[in-house]
């Protein structure tokens, strides 16, 4: 058909250049990232991406923190349910073990480093001399380090 078109006007195709043609029908693409606008979206852009990581940082901080509580919440209730099984199981020196327990937990009352060492090695001593099973001495021993290690000035 366009064969047809040409021929009656007496033109060949192969006389047109048609990328010309078609580069003239084609506007020219305005630089956009020079404008105002533009600046603003991007700046737009980058305040969001930096509260999305501000976000993650946050909850990333919130979750370690909620482990190590839960880590001492667990240690703690560990060294309950063993003080409860040694004095259960203590028959003879319960009444000893149990006040070696109630000096074991009076670390906790100290003031600064110096009196809670001074009643670490106190208690060291007593457990020492304590005489009963060995499970028991390595019981108040683990009771008296992790008092000991969970004061806020070790």
């Amino acid at each position: 058909m366009s064969d047809d078109l040409f021929s009656k006007l007496n033109i060949k195709a192969t006389d047109f250049d048609f990328s010309k043609i078609l580069k003239q029908q084609q506007p020219a693409i305005p630089d956009f990232t020079k404008t105002e606008a533009y600046k603003q979206i991007v700046k737009e852009q980058d305040e969001k991406h930096q509260r999305e990581l501000e976000e993650r940082q946050s909850e990333l901080e919130f979750r370690e923190a909620m482990l190590a509580t839960l880590k001492g919440i667990e240690k703690n209730t560990a060294l309950l349910t063993e003080m409860t099984t040694l004095l259960q199981k203590s028959n003879e020196k319960r009444d000893e073990t149990f006040q070696l327990m109630i000096e074991i937990l009076e670390i906790m009352k100290s003031k600064n480093p110096e009196e809670a060492n001074n009643k670490f090695m106190g208690i060291m001593e007593k457990i020492k001399t304590f005489t009963d099973h060995a499970s028991t001495v390595q019981s108040l021993i683990g009771m008296a380090t992790t008092v000991y290690n969970a004061l806020p000035f070790n």
